[in-house]
């Protein structure tokens, strides 16, 4: 399971709309909106599809950007 933490600059205007978007996607949890243009949010995924959820977040109208600030991998394989 891989867990990120990371903010998305949203376009002007488009901050409040997108945390309820985000907030909807399984596997999301956000937390807030800092200086009216970055939500906070943590994603949990696998760790091989970690990257198409975060694409998918960067690809949506109105995101201008999505910055990783932290990000762990555990070892799926252990058992």
């Amino acid at each position: 399971m891989a867990i990120a933490g990371f903010l998305v600059h949203a376009e002007a205007g488009e901050s409040e709309r997108l945390e309820k978007v985000l907030a909807e996607i399984s596997g999301i949890s956000t937390f807030g909106i800092h200086r009216e243009r970055y939500i906070v949010a943590v994603a949990e995924a696998p760790g091989n599809s970690m990257e198409n959820l975060l694409r998918s977040v960067h690809d949506m109208d109105g995101v201008l950007t999505v910055y990783v600030t932290s990000m762990t991998v555990e070892d799926e394989l252990e058992g």
